[in-house]
C-alpha cells in the first residue's frame, strides 16, 4: 500500500513538472514571436523613415555616392556599389563588372590595420576552377582571406586560418542590385540584413551598417555587425 502511494506521488510530481515545462515552453515561444514581431515592426518603420528621407529634395550633386544614384524611389530598391567594400574610388556606374582594381588600406575598430589588393587569379581547390579574387589581409600577417564577387554581393572563398576554402556564392558583404533596408537576404549558407543607412544633410552616403549570419549545424548564428564608409571600406566590426 505504501509502495502504491509512493508511485501515485511520483506520478503526480511528474505531471506537475511536465505542466510547468509545457507552460514555460509556451511562454518562451510567445516571447520569441513577440520579439520577432517587434523587430519586424522596427525594421518597417526604419525602412519607411529612410524612404521618406531618401526621396526628399536634396541639393543636386555629381557625386556617385548621392542617394539618388543608390536608391530607386519607385521600387524602393538599393544598389550597393562593390567599391563600398573595397574602399576604391567609384565613378557612379552600376553596369560594369563587379571585379575591379584596388589597392586600399584601412583600419578597423581603430586598431586592426588591413589591406585589400587585387584582383589576382587563384585556383580554388574546392571547385578546381580558376577565379579572380581580391586578397584581404591584416597587415600584421595574422589573417589572409580571398574574396570574389557575384550578383548578390561579395563572398569569402578562402581563409588561411585552418586553410579553409568555399565555393563562390556566399555573401560577406551586400553589393549589387535588389537590396532593401531591414530585409534579410540569404546567400549560400550566409545571410545579410542592412540595418542602417546614414546620409549627410546633402543626401550623400556617410555609412552603411549590416548584420551578418552564417548557418551552422545548430542553425543560423548572428556573427557580426559591420559598418562601411565610402572610399574607405570597413570602419567597424562588432562581434555578436
Amino acid at each position: 500500500m505504501a509502495e502504491h502511494s509512493r508511485t501515485d506521488a511520483d506520478s503526480g510530481s511528474s505531471e506537475i513538472a511536465f505542466r510547468e515545462f509545457a507552460t514555460n515552453t509556451a511562454v518562451l515561444v510567445i516571447l520569441v514571436v513577440l520579439l520577432a514581431s517587434h523587430a519586424s515592426a522596427d525594421s518597417q518603420r526604419a525602412a519607411e523613415k529612410f524612404h521618406e528621407k531618401a526621396c526628399a529634395e536634396y541639393p543636386s550633386s555629381n557625386s556617385p555616392w548621392h542617394i539618388a544614384n543608390l536608391y530607386d524611389c519607385a521600387t524602393r530598391a538599393l544598389y550597393i556599389p562593390y567599391q563600398l567594400w573595397t574602399g576604391a574610388l567609384w565613378d557612379g556606374r552600376n553596369d560594369g563588372p563587379c571585379m575591379h582594381q584596388v589597392r586600399s588600406n584601412f583600419t578597423v575598430n581603430n586598431s586592426s590595420r588591413t589591406s585589400i589588393r587585387g584582383p589576382k587569379s587563384w585556383l580554388n581547390p574546392k571547385t578546381g576552377e580558376e577565379e579572380e579574387v581580391w586578397v584581404r589581409a591584416k597587415q600584421n600577417g595574422s589573417k589572409v582571406q580571398y574574396f570574389t564577387c557575384h550578383d548578390k554581393g561579395i563572398g569569402r572563398v578562402y581563409d588561411n586560418r585552418n586553410n579553409r576554402s568555399w565555393e563562390t556564392g556566399r555573401c560577406k558583404f551586400p553589393a549589387g542590385f535588389g537590396w532593401a533596408l531591414g530585409e534579410r537576404r540569404q546567400c549560400a549558407s550566409t545571410a545579410i540584413e542592412i540595418t542602417k543607412i546614414k546620409l549627410n544633410k546633402t543626401g550623400h552616403l556617410r555609412y552603411l551598417d549590416f548584420k551578418w549570419w552564417y548557418r551552422s549545424s545548430s542553425g543560423w548564428k548572428l556573427d557580426h555587425i559591420y559598418r562601411y564608409n565610402p572610399e574607405y571600406g570597413m570602419r567597424n566590426a562588432w562581434k555578436q
